[in-house]
C-alpha cells in the first residue's frame, strides 16, 4: 500500500481522562496540543509554511545590471536619498528627486521635476518624519516649496539634527494604497522578507506578512492575499486592481 506524506495534528482536549494517551504520545515522540484553538493556529501556520515554500517555476531573477553597492552607502540606518540610491542599483525605480540646503537650491529643484512635488527633510536621526513635521505634500509653486523648506529646517534643528538643514525635493505620485515593503537577514531564520500595509499606520494597524527568501512570485502574491488591505489593491468600488 503506497504511503502519503501529510501533516497531521493531534488534539487531546480530554482533560485528565486522556492522561494515558498523552503520555504515550511523549514516549514516541509525536507532538499534540490539548485546545481546539492551539490546533488552529498549527493548521494556519502549516498553510503559510507551504505558500512560502520555494518556487519550483518563476524563480526570482535580478536584473541587468544589479549592484555592487555603491561604497558611498554608509553601515547602520540609512536616509531616504541614501536607500533609493541601494534600490536603483538593484534595477528598483524611484521618485525623481534631488536634496537641497537652501530655500532658492529647493524651488529651482521643484521646477526642475515639476509640481506638484513633496519636500521632506533628511535625518538619520529621525525615523518617523511625518512626526516631526517633516513632511510637506502636493507644494504647487516656488513660494510654497520655499516656505516649506523654511519650515522643515526650522523642525530639524528643533529636532536636534546635527546636519541641518538636508532636504529632499521629490516628485509627486499617487496609487491606489500605501504598502511596505522590507527585508532582514535573521541570525536564526536567515533572509527574511516583509510585505504590509504601509505609510504612517503601518506601527498602528500591523497588517504585514513575512516570509522567508528567496520567494518566486506565486509565493509573493499568496503574502499580499493574505493582507487585510487586499481587497483594495484587488479593486472594489469600482477601482481597477492595482
Amino acid at each position: 500500500m503506497a504511503r502519503r506524506q501529510e501533516a497531521v495534528v493531534f488534539v487531546l482536549d480530554t482533560s485528565r481522562f486522556g492522561e494515558d494517551v498523552r503520555w504515550r504520545l511523549l514516549d514516541a515522540g509525536m507532538p499534540f496540543v490539548t485546545r481546539i484553538d492551539d490546533a488552529m493556529r498549527v493548521l494556519d501556520l502549516l498553510v503559510r509554511e507551504r505558500d512560502q515554500a520555494p518556487a519550483t517555476t518563476g524563480a526570482p531573477e535580478r536584473p541587468a545590471g544589479a549592484g555592487p553597492l555603491s561604497a558611498a552607502v554608509p553601515a547602520g540606518f540609512l536616509t531616504e536619498p541614501e536607500s533609493k540610491s541601494m534600490f536603483r542599483a538593484y534595477g528598483i525605480a524611484t521618485t525623481r528627486e534631488q536634496t537641497v540646503r537652501t530655500a532658492r537650491e529647493a524651488a529651482v529643484a521643484a521646477e526642475t521635476i515639476g509640481f506638484p512635488v513633496v519636500a521632506k527633510g533628511v535625518s538619520r536621526h529621525v525615523v518617523h518624519k511625518s512626526d516631526r513635521g517633516l513632511v510637506r505634500l502636493a507644494l504647487a509653486d516656488a513660494d510654497a516649496v520655499a516656505r516649506a523648506f523654511d519650515d522643515i529646517a526650522s523642525a530639524l534643528v528643533a529636532a536636534g539634527d546635527p546636519d541641518a538643514p538636508n532636504v529632499v525635493v521629490q516628485e509627486m505620485v499617487r496609487g491606489e494604497a500605501e504598502l511596505i515593503l522590507g527585508a532582514r537577514y535573521d541570525e536564526t531564520f536567515g533572509a527574511q522578507v516583509l510585505v504590509g500595509f504601509g505609510g504612517i499606520m503601518v506601527e498602528v494597524l500591523h497588517d504585514i506578512q513575512v516570509a522567508s527568501a528567496p520567494l518566486g512570485p506565486e509565493q509573493a502574491h499568496a503574502m499580499l492575499r493574505r493582507l487585510s488591505i487586499w481587497p483594495v489593491l484587488a479593486g472594489v468600488r469600482g477601482a481597477p486592481a492595482a
